[in-house]
């Protein structure tokens, strides 16, 4: 058993530990708990940053864009005369993210979070220029409230993140093939913080 391994297989039952101790907390679809305020500032979610308070919560992400009309690979002369014109394109974007967080004492909470985000091109050029990229990942961790005054509250997190990354690039494995330095059609590997 790897090391990677055996430290989720650690955390998840440190998690189930703390899961046992947790206080009962009743969840009401209909009804919504007031966001939390210190200092006269009402705190609000933020999907780039963690919460200072921890608090019971379910929350679901999902977005999607689309970047258009951006140059991939700009054009060239050939030297005859001819001119191939720069490759123009659009990306897709998607992002789906699942979290939950428990309270487990007014100070401590415990969450755990999966999600993925996909980027694809929109037409052939692209997507043989830019290829396909996928991440999936899980995270879990803690939240503990260190300190809290009426207009202050100190914080810290501790958590353990796993995203797998693939990406396919056929521009890439040619340019390999071409120079000989075996690049992979796909590539994949995870990414353990």
């Amino acid at each position: 058993m790897n090391s990677a391994f055996r430290s989720v297989v650690v955390l998840v039952l440190f998690g189930a530990g703390m899961a046992m101790g947790l206080r009962p907390t009743e969840v009401h679809a209909q009804t919504q708990e007031p966001r939390p305020v210190l200092g006269g500032h009402r705190f609000i979610w933020n999907p780039f940053t963690e919460t200072a308070i921890p608090r019971t919560h379910v929350r679901n992400l999902t977005g999607g864009g689309k970047f258009t009309g951006v140059e991939f690979l700009p054009s060239f002369d050939l030297g005859n005369g001819t001119t191939i014109p720069a490759l123009l394109g659009d990306l897709l974007f998607a992002e789906l993210e699942f979290e939950y967080m428990h309270e487990v004492q007014p100070w401590l909470g415990v969450w755990g979070r999966i999600g993925g985000v996909g980027r694809v091109g929109t037409d052939a050029g692209v997507l043989l220029a830019q290829g396909v990229t996928a991440i999936f990942g899980y995270e879990l961790g803690w939240l503990a409230r260190l300190y809290e005054s009426e207009s202050f509250v100190l914080s810290g997190i501790a958590a353990l993140s796993n995203d797998g990354v693939t990406d396919v690039n056929l521009l890439r494995w040619v340019r390999g093939v071409i120079d000989d330095t075996n690049e992979p059609l796909v590539s994949s590997g995870p990414r353990l913080r």
